[in-house]
């Protein structure tokens, strides 16, 4: 199973090595080093990225999985929301617009919560690179993405380049297949202190309401895509 790796490296690289170093994504930390981010199929791969690190001379800092620090972090620092809806349509359907960044899944995020999102890489599941950007009760937050598919089909996964954050969209066939009960999940870092449990009294209902409304856009572009379909 392919796992998302984040490199950190000494000094600011340049964002054109990015299709020389296996396509990671490179961002730069406000201390002056570089993220090299990006997905890794097996260990052979990820020590090719590594070699070509070693070629550039640069020092490395730090090699993490991205997926393992997110599940390894305990629950009570984490803000969870989940929402659920049963869709009519086969999960192949759903997952064939949830996983096209450019034209699908562009066309169910609910405004006006999400105001913008650039494709930077791909646009087609696993290996694309997005910017989000959210605003809520006019709170502006910002998202650098990469996308995963664990499970192809069933499973698909955003996460954040830089903190880790991650959501997920899930794909269960109901009733032979002719239905798909479609959840996502996101899992948010906590904050410590009395910032941190006013997050987690105050953020998921309103992720929740978020999620829902994704999920009824979701709906209806099957709907209006079917419509247009039998009209052809």
């Amino acid at each position: 199973m392919s796992t998302v790796y984040q490199i950190k490296v000494k000094g600011q690289l340049d964002p054109k090595l990015s299709q020389w170093l296996g396509n990671f994504a490179i961002s730069h930390t406000p201390e002056g080093d570089t993220l090299l981010t990006g997905i890794v199929i097996d260990q052979a791969a990820l020590h090719g990225v590594l070699a070509r690190c070693r070629d550039l001379g640069v020092t490395l800092i730090s090699i993490n999985p991205l997926n393992e620090q997110a599940k390894e972090k305990d629950n009570m620092s984490k803000v969870i929301v989940e929402a659920s809806d049963v869709i009519d349509a086969r999960p192949e359907e759903i997952y064939a617009i949830l996983s096209d960044y450019r034209v699908g899944h562009a066309a169910i995020l609910p405004k006006p919560y999400f105001q913008e999102m650039l494709i930077e890489q791909g646009g087609q599941g696993a290996g694309t690179i997005l910017r989000l950007k959210m605003s809520v009760f006019g709170q502006e937050s910002r998202y650098h993405q990469i996308v995963t598919e664990p499970e192809p089909g069933r499973l698909l996964v955003e996460t954040d380049i830089e903190t880790g954050q991650f959501s997920s969209f899930t794909l269960e066939p109901l009733n032979g297949g002719a239905q798909t009960r479609v959840t996502i999940h996101s899992e948010f870092p906590g904050k410590p202190g009395l910032v941190g449990w006013m997050e987690k009294l105050m953020q998921p209902p309103i992720v929740r309401h978020i999620f829902k409304k994704e999920l009824r856009n979701l709906a209806e572009y099957v709907r209006s895509t079917a419509t247009l379909a039998s009209a052809t």
